[in-house]
């Protein structure tokens, strides 16, 4: 405010005339008004920046989590998808083996009545030969019976290791399964994570940019408020001399 002081210089005779302390007074005003007007100007403009450059990092913000949700739920549906062809695989395992456990049961069912026909057939054999031949027909009965007994062997350690290979593959299946869906649930809350860091991100991006604002605005008012400070200091200042002067002018009177 070096200018508004300058006006109050002094007159011919020495004094201040009321003229200049009001001269004095308004131009302090209009000083003060367009320094105010400046800052306020100025602070709009800072806070329009401000907000550019909040609205930018927004936008690339949600861009980019719109990028990894996108890239959560496409790999959520592989990791589902690739669940549900394991436990379909699963089924059709038991499926199967319960076909080929059935075909087999059946198959030794139809060997039981053929061998029990052949006993039959043995039976009615004996019967009708001659005594002299039964001795034959017997030895041959008791071959037969030995390749019998030796083939339900056989069939019966296929089975027991077809049980074994079953299980064995059934319980690799299921291990397999219960990995990935371990490596699925695990992920699932991986993407709550990040869905909750990103939403923690976007919160402080946000706040700071508030944060700023309001500092921007208490700087603005600290400055307006010691500019008026300045003003009423001047003003004061301007009283005391007019009033000095007064009394000056009246003891000269």
């Amino acid at each position: 405010m070096t200018k508004s002081s300058r006006i109050l210089e002094r007159n011919e005779d020495g004094r201040y005339t009321t003229e200049m302390f009001q001269e004095a007074e308004e131009e302090i005003v209009n000083e003060l008004e367009k320094i105010l007007i400046e800052k306020e100007e100025e602070m709009n403009r800072k806070l329009e920046e401000m907000k550019r450059d909040h609205d930018e990092e927004m936008e690339t913000l949600r861009g980019r989590m719109k990028e990894e949700m996108e890239n959560i739920e496409q790999e959520r549906e592989q990791r589902h998808e690739q669940l549900k062809e394991m436990e379909d695989k699963i089924k059709k395992e038991r499926v199967e083996r319960r076909k080929e456990q059935e075909m087999r049961e059946h198959e030794d069912e139809m060997k039981k009545r053929q061998e029990d026909i052949q006993r039959q057939e043995w039976g009615w054999k004996l019967e009708a030969v001659r005594e002299q031949d039964k001795e034959e027909m017997r030895k041959q009965q008791e071959e037969w019976e030995n390749e019998r007994q030796k083939w339900w062997e056989r069939r019966h350690q296929d089975n027991k290791r077809r049980r074994q290979e079953e299980r064995e593959r059934r319980r690799t299946l299921q291990e397999e399964y219960e990995e990935e869906r371990k490596k699925y649930e695990k992920r699932k809350k991986e993407e709550v994570y990040l869905i909750q860091e990103q939403e923690k991100k976007r919160k402080r991006v946000k706040d700071n940019y508030k944060d700023q604002q309001q500092s921007m605005k208490r700087t603005y008012e600290e400055e307006a408020r010691k500019q008026e400070e300045e003003f009423n200091v001047q003003k004061r200042k301007g009283e005391r001399r007019r009033d000095g002067e007064t009394r000056q002018g009246t003891r000269d009177t």
